[in-house]
């Protein structure tokens, strides 16, 4: 997994770009201010290492978050207080299978040392086959035993499922075929 350290500058773009817009509005299960917030670090970090805009205002952007190598990925980010593990599951709602992407990336943020762990990736067409679903309502228990209801149907992928990333070339290396390298 590849560790990188959020900035000062970047943090304070992705606190005003979180005043001046709620992204988190589906309708259904929409993601708390903090959630909102966790996302637009995430991928406003994967920007920065990649060259990229940070998030803009311009509406529902379709579930796209960046484009790399001809491939359109959204960036899925969940906040915690350690570092993942690779048996740490990743989240995602089921009605966000419908956008249009061909790969997820998995990040999650190091909310006390304000790092961004790229877990790693995968596309969409594998993806439910390597998740496991659960019903809205379900009760799920986590590794250390903590419990929470699903407020909605959700897919749940082990970090050991996804596809490496632990340097910049892999990163670079999003949505191609895993035998051609960068």
């Amino acid at each position: 997994m590849l560790n990188i350290k959020l900035d000062e500058a970047t943090f304070l773009e992705s606190v005003k770009f979180h005043q001046e817009n709620n992204i988190g509005i589906r309708g259904h299960a929409d993601g708390s201010k903090e959630e909102q917030l966790t996302g637009i670090i995430g991928q406003n970090i994967i920007c920065l290492y990649l060259g990229k805009p940070f998030m803009i205002s311009d509406g529902f952007d379709g579930g796209v978050d960046i484009t790399l190598n001809d491939s359109t990925i959204d960036i899925k980010t969940m906040g915690r207080n350690v570092y993942p593990q690779p048996y740490y599951v990743n989240n995602l709602m089921a009605t966000q299978l419908k956008y249009n992407v061909d790969n997820y990336l998995f990040c999650s943020y190091h909310k006390k040392d304000k790092v961004l762990t790229v877990c790693g990736w995968t596309d969409k067409k594998g993806f439910k086959d390597k998740a496991k679903f659960y019903k809205e309502g379900e009760v799920r228990t986590r590794s250390n035993g903590t419990d929470f209801i699903t407020k909605a149907d959700l897919y749940e992928i082990e970090n050991k499922y996804l596809n490496r990333i632990n340097n910049y070339n892999e990163l670079l290396g999003v949505g191609l075929p895993l035998t051609q390298s960068i």
